[in-house]
């Protein structure tokens, strides 16, 4: 099934490429006379947003019946049909779904184009755009738009991950921001934002502007999921800010790779890589429940660059009937001096 904007960018292309649409979006062959014939929008800034109005007039003496206007073929437009010679009449969202709007014979309508550039995530200079007018009885009609965006810079990249990081980790992340409409700008950048360190440095590419920045979380961050939207000003006047977005996962310090141990006939031994995402640790004791069948060969393996440990566990003896435990692993982690490990021990076949 075709979505809305996709119906409605192959609504409009269709229409444009027929030969009997070309001629019926001549103002002289439809029953309203629709002003102006291209929608010029006002210049907006990047990150900003503006409005227009078609006006539809009815000239004849038989009322006239709108069937549907648009959908829009961008999530940057959304249309309104008003009836500013209703006075109670209430304002009408539109979304290409079927109206039957009745226009009288003298009476104008509007509808009202509202483009919000805040939609792009990246810099656009210029912008068109057209959508279905359908008049009952009659072929549709196309109306179109046009619009200069003023983006002075272009960001590179707008979201940036950082993934699963540790309570205290603090990676670095990097944005670039290079000219774009604006040659030549200063970035007013702050050292820190929120508790996130900021470092910026200034660049000349081409003999335009140019800047890298770069920035990491606070000191220590609570645990779960983050987003944060870092906006940046320049000296040029009425600029939109440079906006981007930085998001990750917070988690415990201490993991494991994999999770959990699973140990069956086939499979005797298991190995796990206890990682950290913070301060080295060390292990002090492995406590095992009651007389589990498991022990772990020493000595312990060390990870490369003290990112943690490999441990490897080993099976003694089968078991008759499954047995799901938890081992104990007890480190010198101020914050997790108990690290636990699940297992299961699937039963022998008889």
């Amino acid at each position: 099934m075709f979505g809305t904007k996709t119906l409605a960018a192959f609504l409009v292309c269709s229409c444009l490429l027929l030969p009997s649409c070309q001629e019926e979006t001549n103002s002289r062959s439809l029953p309203l006379d629709i002003e102006p014939a291209r929608l010029s929008l006002d210049t907006v800034s990047f990150g900003e947003s503006t409005s227009g109005i078609f006006r539809l007039f009815n000239p004849s003496d038989q009322p006239i019946t709108i069937e549907r206007i648009g959908p829009t073929s961008c999530d940057c437009e959304s249309l309104q049909l008003l009836f500013p010679e209703r006075p109670n009449s209430p304002t009408l969202r539109l979304r290409g779904q079927p109206i039957g709007a009745v226009i009288q014979p003298g009476e104008t309508v509007q509808i009202k184009l509202h483009f919000d550039a805040t939609r792009f995530r990246q810099p656009v200079s210029w912008k068109s755009g057209a959508f279905v007018l359908a008049i009952q009885g009659h072929p549709a009609a196309i109306l179109e738009y046009e619009i200069d965006i003023w983006n002075p810079y272009w960001l590179e990249p707008w979201r940036v991950n950082l993934g699963d990081i540790g309570p205290r980790t603090r990676p670095w992340g990097e944005v670039s921001v290079r000219a774009h409409d604006a040659p030549h700008f200063n970035l007013l950048i702050p050292e820190r934002i929120r508790g996130w360190e900021f470092q910026a440095k200034r660049h000349n590419w081409n003999d335009t502007t140019g800047y890298t920045i770069q920035f990491r979380p606070p000191p220590e961050l609570p645990l779960g999921p983050f987003q944060e939207i870092f906006e940046i000003s320049s000296d040029l006047p009425e600029s939109p800010p440079v906006r981007f977005w930085v998001q990750g996962v917070v988690k415990s310090e201490i993991y494991a790779v994999p999770q959990s141990l699973l140990f069956h006939a086939q499979q005797k031994g298991q190995s796990i890589d206890l990682r950290t995402r913070g301060m080295d640790f060390q292990i002090d004791q492995i406590v095992f429940p009651g007389k589990s069948p498991i022990q772990i060969k020493r000595p312990l393996q060390e990870l490369p660059e003290q990112q943690g440990w490999i441990l490897q566990f080993h099976q003694t003896e089968d078991v008759s009937v499954l047995e799901e435990g938890t081992i104990q692993i007890l480190t010198n982690h101020p914050e997790q001096g108990i690290f636990t490990l699940p297992y299961q021990l699937l039963p022998s076949k008889p």
